[in-house]
């Protein structure tokens, strides 16, 4: 089993009105498109600097689900 992380904060350079995009998500839906993506169980913190995303990804899982998958995922939102 892996924990993945994918996040933006305003140190990354990350710009306000990308944080207030994902923010605007809210956690309920976000969770639902992580499940629907093929992430079952996930975490999402959301401040008002930062948003993280962390995934389990079970031992022999899809590669397609790794760490670029969720970075693209947290990117398209």
């Amino acid at each position: 089993m892996e924990l993945l992380l994918a996040g933006i904060n305003h140190k990354s350079g990350a710009p306000v009105t990308v944080r207030e995009s994902l923010a605007a998500v809210g956690a309920a839906q976000f969770l639902r498109r992580l499940r629907e993506a093929g992430w079952p169980e996930a975490v999402v913190v959301s401040t008002c600097n930062r948003c993280e995303v962390y995934v389990v990804l079970a031992e022999g899982e899809s590669s397609a689900l790794g760490p670029e998958a969720l970075g693209a995922f947290v990117e398209s939102l």
